[in-house]
């Protein structure tokens, strides 16, 4: 068998109600899970269950995954880059204080995108169609300044 390179997981590595215990113990139990693998690059995407759970600095700490912002490239193998991109930039989950003028950049999309009570116990998809049904509260977005980063990245790969 071939060992791969790395490893991306994609985000949601816990459920969002792992709040509802022992948070830490069961991230450990999950983390002792991946330390058996052979293979030992991991790139951890964010999620909105990463979010529910812990702020970016705990992710970071949990995780390794990159601070301030969590996009980058990495190139496990020779000729082979990962871009790893961040799709909760933009967001009205995450509780870190260096979010706050995103924070504000998001809700305000957000609103804009959808008329429903965002914050309230109602069907945020009413009167919404086709792909506008994305502009939800747990879901979030690729900010300006990454969107730059990713063409730049792309430009010089080309």
């Amino acid at each position: 068998p071939v060992l791969p390179a790395c490893v991306c997981q994609l985000g949601d590595l816990w459920d969002g109600l792992i709040t509802k215990g022992d948070k830490m113990a069961a991230i450990q139990s999950l983390l002792n899970e991946i330390s058996q693998s052979k293979t030992k690059e991991w790139h951890h995407l964010v999620g909105n269950h990463e979010l529910y759970a812990c702020t970016r600095q705990e992710l970071h700490a949990i995780l390794g995954m990159k601070l301030p912002r969590h996009y980058y490239t990495s190139s496990p193998y020779p000729g082979f880059r990962i871009v790893v991109l961040d799709a909760y930039d933009l967001n009205i989950i995450s509780k870190d204080e260096e979010h706050t003028a995103s924070y504000a950049q998001a809700l305000a999309f957000l609103k804009s995108k959808n008329p429903n009570d965002i914050f309230g116990n109602v069907d945020w998809t009413n009167g919404l169609k086709g792909y506008d049904v994305r502009f939800l509260p747990y879901n979030g977005a690729v900010g300006a300044e990454q969107l730059q980063w990713l063409q730049q990245t792309v430009d010089d790969a080309a």
